[in-house]
C-alpha cells in the first residue's frame, strides 16, 4: 500500500511538473489533417480519445511531450496530440522561456543529451527535445549534491529541418560562463556559477542562423557559424562583433563544424552535391587563408 502511495504522488508530481510548462505554452493550430485529429488521454495511439478537435481549431498551452507527441488544451480536455498535425497559431509569437528550477532527475528524462559537463565545484546539463510542432532546450546547473542552482529552459515554436537552440561552455578559465542560443532572440551570455544574464545579441545584431557550429578561444572570443550561414563570426565575451568573414566563394557551402587551433580558425563545409567536404582555414581577423 505504501509502495502505491508513493507511485501515485510521483506521477502526480510528474503530470505537475508537465502542466507548469504547459502554461508557458503557445496556442497550435490543428493542420495536415482531411477533418480532425484526435486528443488523447495517453501519448499513445491506443490512449482514449478524449475529443476529436476539428480541422484549423486551436489548441492551447502547447508543450512537447516526446518526439512525437504534444501535450496541449481543448475545450476543458487536457491530453495528446499527434505534433505532425499542428502548427503555430501565431506565427509573430513563437517564444516563451522559464526559470524555474529543474531537478536532477528531471533534466535525466527526456529529449536529446547535449550537455553534461563538470565545470569547477558544479556540473553543466543541457538537453533538447524536438518534434514537429516546437522545439525545448533545458539547461540546469547543478550542484555536487544534485541540488539545483539556476535552470533554463526555452521553447522555440517556429521550426524548421535544422536544430533552432544550442548551449555551450563559454568565457575563460577565470570567468566560466554559459552561452545559449536560439534562432528568435538571439545569443545570450549567462554567468554560470549564478545564472545572471550579463548581456543578449538579438538577430537585428548578427543573424546566425540555425544548426550553428561553435568554438571559444582561450580569451573567450567566441566564433560562430550557421549551416545554411553565415561563415563565421566572431563574438568577445562582452558580447561585441568582432568580424564577420566572407570568403567570396561559392565552392565553401554548409559549415557543419568549427575548431580552433594555433594555425587559426578550421571550418569543415559539407558539399552534399559533389559528396565531399572542404576544410577552410581563417586567420583571427575572419581573412579565409586557405581551403581545399
Amino acid at each position: 500500500m505504501r509502495k502505491r502511495f508513493i507511485l501515485v504522488c510521483f506521477i502526480c508530481f510528474a503530470f505537475s511538473l508537465l502542466l507548469a510548462a504547459a502554461a508557458l505554452g503557445e496556442d497550435m493550430r490543428v493542420t495536415n489533417c482531411s477533418e480532425w485529429v484526435s486528443l488523447r488521454a495517453r501519448p499513445s495511439s491506443s490512449g482514449k480519445v478524449l475529443v476529436k478537435v476539428p480541422l484549423d481549431e486551436v489548441v492551447t498551452g502547447c508543450a512537447p511531450y516526446d518526439a512525437d507527441y504534444t501535450y496541449a488544451e481543448y475545450n476543458g480536455k487536457k491530453g495528446y496530440i499527434l505534433s505532425s498535425y499542428l502548427t503555430p497559431a501565431n506565427p509573430g509569437g513563437t517564444y516563451r522561456e522559464s526559470t524555474e528550477p529543474v531537478s536532477f532527475a528531471d533534466m535525466q528524462k527526456k529529449g536529446k543529451l547535449l550537455m553534461d559537463t563538470p565545470c569547477g565545484s558544479l556540473r553543466v546539463v543541457a538537453r533538447r527535445l524536438e518534434n514537429s510542432a516546437c522545439e525545448r532546450l533545458t539547461v540546469g546547473v547543478y550542484r555536487a549534491d544534485r541540488s539545483c542552482v539556476w535552470a533554463r529552459t526555452e521553447f522555440v515554436y517556429e521550426v524548421g529541418e535544422l536544430t533552432s537552440t544550442s548551449v555551450f561552455i563559454a568565457g575563460t578559465e577565470q570567468q566560466p560562463a554559459l552561452a545559449i542560443y536560439n534562432t528568435e532572440t538571439g545569443l545570450s551570455l549567462y554567468d554560470l556559477p549564478n545564472g545572471r544574464r550579463l548581456w543578449q545579441l538579438g538577430r537585428s545584431k548578427v543573424s546566425l542562423g540555425a544548426g550553428i557550429s561553435h568554438a571559444v578561444d582561450w580569451d573567450g572570443t567566441m566564433y560562430i557559424c550557421g549551416y545554411y550561414g553565415p561563415h563565421p563570426v566572431a563574438i568577445t565575451m562582452d558580447g561585441r562583433v568582432l568580424w564577420q568573414s566572407n570568403p567570396s566563394r561559392d565552392d565553401i557551402i554548409h559549415p557543419h563544424d568549427i575548431t580552433i587551433d594555433a594555425n587559426g580558425i578550421i571550418v569543415m563545409y559539407e558539399i552534399p552535391e559533389l559528396d565531399r567536404e572542404v576544410m577552410a582555414v581563417y586567420d583571427r581577423q575572419g581573412k579565409l587563408m586557405f581551403a581545399e
